[in-house]
This record gives C-alpha cells, sequence and structure tokens, in this order.
C-alpha cells in the first residue's frame, strides 16, 4: 500500500510499566502491560492483559481497544490475514465503548480513544486495499485527535497521526504544501520524547518518513532504538534491512534481511508476499559487482527463484500488503529482474 493512506492512521502504543508490587494492577498499568507484551510479540500474555481489563473495567474502551490491537499487529506485522473475526469482533466492542465515553466525558483522553478505534479501521482496511473506506475512517480518527489536541495542547500524543497526515500530504501534493515536512517531522520527534503513549509509534513513523527524506543514518538512528528493545520485532528488522541496503552497508543488510526470514519462517505464519519481497531484496544483494564469483551468483539465482516461487503462491485474500509498496510493484520489479537477469545469460551464451 502506499504510505499516503497510513499517514492518516496510527496505532496506540505505551512505553512499559510494571504494576504496583502486590496491588491489583490500575487500568494504566493493565495498558501498559498488555501494550509492552505486544511489542515483545508475547501475543497471549497481552491478550490476558486485556482481557483482565475487560473484565475490571467494563464500560472502557480500553480493553477491547487492546485486544483489537493484538490481533490487528498480529496480521499487519506478518502480512496475514488469519485473525480478523476476532479483530473485528474487539473493535466493533471498542468503538461502541469509545462513542459512549466520547458523549458522555468528552475530553482529550476520550476523542484520542475514539481516534485510535477509527484509525485500527483504517489501517486494516488500507492494508487488504480497501482504499475508500480507509480514507474514510482514517479522516474520521484525524478528526478525533484534532478535537483532543484542542481539549489539552499539552496531551502530544494526537500530533502524531496529524503529523504523518500533513508529512505525507507534503510529499504528494508538494506544490502546494511543500514546506510542511520539516515541521511535521518535529512533531514527530516531539511526540517520541514526550508522548504519554505513543513513543515506540513514533519511532516506527520516524523510520518510514526519514527513509522517504533520504535521511538515513537519522532514520537508522531511530532503528537503533527500536532494535535495542525489539530486536526479533519482523517490522524493525524490515525497516532496518532497507535502511543498510540503501546506505550500501551490504553485508548487514543481507545478514538482517535473512535474519527476517528466518523470523517469519519461525512464526508458522508465513505471508508469501512478505517472503517474496524478502528474497527480492537478497537477490539484488547478492548480484553485485564485489560478489562475482560463481557461489554469490548461484546464491543469488536460488534467492530470486525463491521470490518467484514465493510471488505465485501468494493468496491475495489472506494477505497484506507492506508498508511501501503494495504487492503488484513488487511482482513487477520481480519480473524485470527475472527478465534482465535472463538476457543476461543468454548474451554471455552466445559470446562463447
Amino acid at each position: 500500500m502506499s504510505l499516503a493512506v497510513a499517514a492518516l492512521l496510527v496505532v496506540l502504543g505505551v512505553p512499559p510499566a510494571d504494576a504496583i508490587g502486590g496491588e491489583e494492577p490500575s487500568r494504566m498499568a493493565l495498558v501498559r502491560r498488555a501494550l509492552d507484551e505486544l511489542h515483545h510479540e508475547r501475543f497471549e500474555a497481552a491478550l490476558r492483559a486485556a482481557a483482565e481489563l475487560r473484565e475490571r473495567f467494563p464500560a472502557d474502551a480500553a480493553g477491547p481497544l487492546a485486544e483489537a490491537n493484538v490481533y490487528q499487529t498480529m496480521m499487519r506485522d506478518y502480512r496475514v490475514r488469519d485473525h480478523e473475526a476476532e479483530f473485528q469482533a474487539a473493535l466493533d466492542e471498542s468503538r461502541r465503548l469509545a462513542d459512549v465515553e466520547a458523549q458522555s466525558r468528552p475530553d482529550a483522553e476520550a476523542f484520542f480513544v475514539r481516534g485510535t478505534a477509527q484509525g485500527y479501521v483504517a489501517i486494516h482496511d488500507s492494508r487488504c486495499g480497501r482504499w475508500l473506506p480507509a480514507l474514510k475512517h482514517g479522516l474520521r480518527c484525524l478528526g478525533d485527535m484534532e478535537r483532543a489536541s484542542r481539549l489539552d495542547p499539552t496531551f502530544v500524543d494526537p500530533q502524531l497521526p496529524m503529523a504523518l497526515h500533513d508529512y505525507w500530504k507534503s510529499r504528494k501534493l508538494g506544490f502546494f504544501f511543500g514546506g510542511r515536512r520539516a515541521g511535521a517531522i518535529a512533531r514527530m520527534e516531539l511526540v517520541f520524547k514526550e508522548g504519554r503513549y505513543l513513543t515506540v509509534e513514533a519511532a516506527y513513523s520516524l523510520a518510514a518518513v526519514l527513509q522517504g527524506e533520504g535521511e538515513l543514518e537519522r532514520a537508522l538512528k531511530a532503528t537503533d532504538w527500536l532494535h535495542e528493545r525489539f530486536p526479533e520485532n519482523p517490522v524493525c528488522l524490515y525497516h532496518r534491512a532497507r535502511i543498510l541496503e540503501r546506505l550500501d552497508r551490504r553485508e548487514e543488510a543481507l545478514d538482517t534481511w535473512q535474519r527476517l526470514i528466518s523470523r517469519l519462517v519461525a512464526s508458522g505464519r508465513v505471508s508469501h508476499g512478505f517472503m517474496a519481497e524478502c528474497h527480492l531484496h537478497l537477490a539484488r544483494l547478492l548480484d553485485t559487482p564485489s560478489r562475482s564469483g560463481t557461489a554469490s551468483r548461484d546464491r543469488a539465482s536460488a534467492a530470486l527463484a525463491l521470490a518467484i516461487d514465493h510471488a505465485r503462491q501468494r493468496e491475495p485474500l489472506l494477505e497484506m500488503d507492506g508498508p511501501f509498496e503494495d504487492f503488484d510493484e513488487v511482482r513487477e520489479t520481480i519480473a524485470r529482474l527475472e527478465a534482465t537477469w535472463a538476457k543476461g545469460a543468454a548474451r554471455l551464451r552466445a559470446s562463447r
């Protein structure tokens, strides 16, 4: 998918904190626990924390929202649509409760929660290729975030989805909005430093937009922070591999793409589209002048063959697009590389 749509959307995230020892954990402690477990991919533990939230605070949208976040993250990060029923059920309940809260207690936190629920809908729709519904829910998300920000200007977290929206609008419509990108990035950095809830998501956002700006060292620094905390997270590895590749740090990039592939396989929830993209990057990295030996060419050919095979096996109704290119673009790149290499091999044979 295009990040222009994802710019409207953001996932709730909270830095980890421990519950008070010996006492029942507070609402905030449970929210933090659910998100800390989720960031470390301890999905069952995150679901248990969400269930405890729902049990102890049944009128609060935070419980079902935390549950929806777990299912969405499991699907989005691995690009497989294998928990849609559970995600939708939890999301429907969270949206219902969030509407009630926004009407009965119209403060910044209530609108932030409702905006987050709208964002979850939009993220899922966009990754599934449903662009118009994604845009509709994304705009609703922005509206609630703007109201939250007006009600409490010291609450910086709602600035993140608004900053992402401004950034990507500026990139797409630069003639009219070209001066907004630097300011949008500064607001993302503010959320990263001072956010109440969105520290982790701000780091991922910075990693993405700084790649778009070509500020690769700054983008890598954002992934350094993430990698120290979540070294096996597939989204962290994906951003990191792309950045290292663009920095021409080929050996590190190769290692990171291979770690990502191993992580996807070990999860048991393989997206063929995701695997095809990873093997495509491996093939291009292995086919370089500095790796001119027969063994490297053979590895490059094997990686391309795997990219082609995974691309053929991709099931559009069961998989999701990635954050940068949709799968049609990935498939076309694989086809062009296959054709280019085939022509090169034919010329080599003709010259002998």
